[in-house]
């Protein structure tokens, strides 16, 4: 399996948070993010829906994330950052990532009004969420500058230079197979049913306590097993 590269460390950091998180699956939930977790690199990260093949919208995108790339993108479609071409690049590496957990980097140029340049480093992580699917996605935005002040109020014309798929071990397996291990894990972690007995049970409070009472006690409880 090809090696995955990534030149800048809050893309590594991330990267293996991420791998961490997930174990054998094809992906982590998007509820077991912690923040904490991340807090170094959180203001260069990002969280985008699925909403079709045509619309990822930005749910989340930290500060900066908006001081990069020059605007505000909470709400916005991601893919409506490219040009029409990047964009169909984009949509189609997404889909792929939202069907079989690929993980994508892309190497980013961003043009700032009169000819300023900047190189970034994107990359994007699959999470389950909505019906067990991948339909939500991590991201960084990385650089080797701690910041970027040419593009602060000017938004960003993004270039795509190079993009990079890549599978993790254990993670090809489809969306709808990693559904499947998902709802198999939670089928076994239910709490246990209770015996008929013991579901129609009452609930006697006194003395501002509660007691559930089981009619018939233990030779009720008899009578049923028989």
């Amino acid at each position: 399996m090809e090696h995955l590269v990534m030149r800048f460390k809050s893309s590594k950091i991330l990267y293996s948070y991420w791998d961490e998180l997930r174990g054998s699956r094809i992906a982590p939930r998007r509820f077991e993010i912690e923040p904490s977790r991340i807090a170094d690199i959180l203001p260069e990260t990002f969280i985008l829906e699925r909403i079709g093949s045509r619309e990822i919208r930005f749910r989340l995108a930290g500060t900066r994330v908006c001081d990069r790339l020059g605007g505000q993108f909470r709400g916005a479609n991601f893919l409506s950052c490219w040009s029409k071409e990047d964009r169909l690049v984009l949509a189609e590496e997404l889909d792929r990532i939202s069907e079989k957990g690929a993980v994508l980097v892309a190497d980013v140029e961003a043009q700032y009004g009169e000819g300023l340049l900047s190189h970034f480093e994107f990359l994007i992580l699959p999470l389950i969420h909505t019906n067990m699917r991948i339909d939500r996605f991590l991201g960084v935005v990385s650089t080797s500058l701690n910041h970027c002040s040419q593009g602060f109020g000017t938004r960003a014309a993004l270039k795509l230079r190079e993009t990079r798929l890549h599978w993790p071990v254990n993670s090809s397996i489809s969306s709808a197979q990693a559904a499947e291990e998902v709802r198999e894990t939670q089928e076994m972690e239910k709490p246990p049913v209770f015996e008929p007995h013991i579901r129609h049970a009452r609930i006697v409070r006194h003395d501002r306590r509660s007691f559930r009472v089981y009619e018939g006690g233990l030779s009720q409880q008899g009578k049923t097993d028989r």
